[in-house]
Formats: structure tokens, C-alpha cells, sequence
């Protein structure tokens, strides 16, 4: 993305969440989280569920259940809906911090949200 601004290419919206899911993948939850505050910087539309729930799952990989519930947070507080994909990663992530009753009620709230949960879901 740098490179892009140098080059006077502006990067939009997806250009960031590529950068926030690789960031994401590789463990590199500090620097997820550091692209998506510089995706909100930029005059952009705003990150979408797909950037948060990136940034979420890189927490979740991490048994950092905490982190996953405050992202959860400000992607509501951003007026978004979640996804069956951003429930699975906070389940996970619950899972992994072995929190079972919060897993179960996260589950639940997915359930209610009337999202099917996936045989990941289940998982």
C-alpha cells in the first residue's frame, strides 16, 4: 500500500483488508490491527465486517478471547453485522482460551441472530 500512495495510486477499502487478512494470517495481530486504524485514517469508505472479522480471527488463533470480544464490540459499535464467519472465529478463539461457557453463548447469540452454524461452527 505504500508503495501505491508513492506511486499516487490511492489504495481503497480492499486494498487495506488484503493487508489487514495477511497481516491476520500471519499471526501479526498488532500489525492487523495497525491497518485497519490506518484504513479509518484514510478518506475511504469504512472497514467493513471483513476487515474486523480478520483482525478478530488473527486474536482468536491466539486463545486471546479478550481481544476477540472487544473487536466483536467495535465492529457493533461500527454498525455492522456480523457474519457466520465472525462468530466461528470468536467461538474459536473462546475455545482456545478454554472459556467454554463464553463459546456456548457466543453459539447462542449466532443462533438467535438466525445465522445457520456450519459443521465449523460445530467444530
Amino acid at each position: 500500500l505504500n508503495a501505491m500512495v508513492r506511486s499516487t495510486l490511492m489504495p481503497n477499502a480492499r486494498s487495506f483488508t488484503a493487508v489487514i487478512d495477511a497481516h491476520a494470517k500471519a499471526g501479526d495481530v498488532a500489525g492487523a490491527e495497525a491497518w485497519l486504524e490506518r484504513l479509518s485514517c484514510y478518506d475511504l469508505e469504512k472497514p467493513d465486517v471483513v476487515a474486523f472479522t480478520a483482525v478478530l480471527d488473527a486474536s482468536a488463533r491466539l486463545g486471546d478471547a479478550g481481544a476477540g470480544k472487544n473487536w466483536m464490540a467495535k465492529l457493533l459499535e461500527a454498525g455492522l453485522s456480523p457474519d457466520q464467519v465472525t462468530y466461528n472465529a470468536l467461538i474459536d478463539g473462546c475455545v482456545r482460551a478454554g472459556d467454554l461457557a463464553a463459546a456456548t453463548g457466543w453459539f447462542e447469540t449466532m443462533s438467535s441472530a438466525t445465522l445457520t452454524p456450519s459443521a465449523v461452527s460445530y467444530n
